[in-house]
């Protein structure tokens, strides 16, 4: 997405006008890439729908979004109450010995679909700093078990993740990912309060399609009530509150 030149003007850029379409989230990342600002709607107001986004685009951008087959509506007046104005993200994804390909690669491809630039880390990337310049850390499924720390050979990545997480930072973790963000074992972070008895108890859970029942909050907004997802092995939690 260009940085443009030009005066920026406010547009409605809609879910549903746009057929929820991935495009949707990738033409918002390029324009905070680009240094522009965008809100998303936390709530319904007017003819906005939850999960909708206002974008301030430059001419050049207003075309380029229109590329993509997507249609941004100029708008006047002030922001709406319920518009949050959103962070460019700086992401971090996991890619160590502990993360080999092809779990960081399932990420690598999501990421650049939603165009969402990352930087590749690991263990001894996060140990030296690499978190300073982060406020999203991607840790994909792998053997981070016992920890980064005692995974990759190197010492203090572990408690940079946890300084990280204590001052505000997001994480996303899936499969080994999501047993290191648990609780239960020396080196994870114990974000969520669930654990195996065992290290192997989750080959007892099963595989299948689960349905989730999507609470009021960020994660659903723009997302149906519930919503079927594909579960494979893994830790259960019941509840994180």
């Amino acid at each position: 997405m260009p940085a443009g030149n030009g005066v920026a003007k406010l547009c409605h850029l809609s879910w549903r006008a746009n057929g929820d379409s991935f495009d949707v989230a990738l033409a918002v990342n390029r324009v905070l890439a680009a240094g522009g600002r965008t809100w998303r709607m936390r709530a319904a107001e007017a003819d906005l729908d939850a999960g909708d986004y206002l974008l301030q685009l430059t001419a050049s951008q207003h075309a380029a979004i229109a590329r993509l087959g997507l249609t941004a509506v100029p708008r006047k007046g002030s922001l709406p109450a319920a518009a949050q104005p959103l962070a460019a993200p700086a992401a971090l994804l996991f890619a160590g010995t502990a993360s080999r390909f092809p779990y960081f690669a399932y990420y690598s491809l999501c990421l650049l679909r939603l165009g969402v630039a990352y930087a590749p880390c690991d263990g001894a990337a996060l140990s030296s700093g690499a978190l300073d310049h982060a406020n999203l850390l991607i840790l994909p499924g792998g053997f981070s078990t016992w920890g980064i720390d005692n995974a990759e050979d190197v010492l203090g990545a572990d408690a940079r993740v946890r300084a990280f997480l204590a001052e505000g930072g997001a994480a996303i973790g899936s499969c080994g990912g999501a047993y290191y963000l648990s609780a239960g074992r020396p080196g994870w972070t114990g974000t969520a309060q669930a654990k195996p008895l065992y290290t192997h108890e989750y080959l007892q859970s099963g595989v299948g399609v689960t349905a989730l029942e999507m609470r009021e909050g960020p994660l659903a907004l723009g997302c149906p009530p519930t919503m079927e997802v594909p579960y494979y092995h893994g830790p259960i939690y019941e509840l994180l509150g």
